[in-house]
């Protein structure tokens, strides 16, 4: 729930501040890796640690080098199913994440940058899992540091294109959830104001 008001809170200050020069707008899709959700499985299950993930936000260009931009990201979910003593068994973790960060822009030429980020994610985690008539379920919510690379190419003054690897930390809760460590490389569209 405090997942969808931060979000909610996050587009009306998107909304207000989308007329200021220097203000922008993104929409990203690209895949998650839950490295390390699979380890410790019995033999002859199949998992998966890679899924869809889309992201949207914005942000605000201080100057032509500084900025800060927020998001919130479904990054899909990871899957593991199997069989044991004949009885099969299905589990999935979904991931979300809210988070804020400082932008570095480092232009190579007119309409090409680098572009780095630090800041902070706070990821929740949802898993569920069946199997023998049983059915459980349990969530996590973490905040770690996040950090991401990338390089963006303006198509004109007001349209980009860009693509980023973000590492969101390690997620999760050992005793409930177990833990993974999250990063994400995505491809997305900039719309500048």
């Amino acid at each position: 729930m405090k997942t969808k008001i931060l979000a909610a809170a996050l587009l009306s200050a998107l909304s207000t501040s989308a007329m200021a020069e220097g203000a922008y707008v993104a929409v990203d899709v690209g895949q998650t890796t839950a490295k390390d959700m699979c380890s410790g499985l019995p033999a002859g299950f199949s998992c998966s640690e890679k899924a869809t993930a889309f992201r949207f936000g914005g942000g605000y260009q201080f100057t032509p080098n500084l900025g800060i931009e927020a998001n919130y990201g479904i990054l899909g979910k990871g899957t593991a199913s199997g069989t044991v003593l004949g009885t099969a068994f299905n589990g999935e973790a979904k991931f979300k994440t809210l988070q804020v960060a400082a932008t570095g822009t480092f232009p190579l030429a007119d309409t090409f940058s680098l572009i780095g980020k630090l800041g902070i994610a706070r990821t929740s985690v949802d898993t569920s899992a069946t199997g023998g008539g049983f059915s459980s379920s349990s969530s996590a919510t973490s905040t770690k540091l996040a950090y991401g690379i990338g390089a963006q190419f303006d198509l004109s003054k007001s349209l980009g294109i860009r693509a980023q690897y973000e590492n969101l930390g390690e997620v999760g809760d050992v005793n409930t959830t177990g833990t993974a460590k999250v990063s994400l490389i995505s491809a997305g569209v900039v719309l500048k104001f």
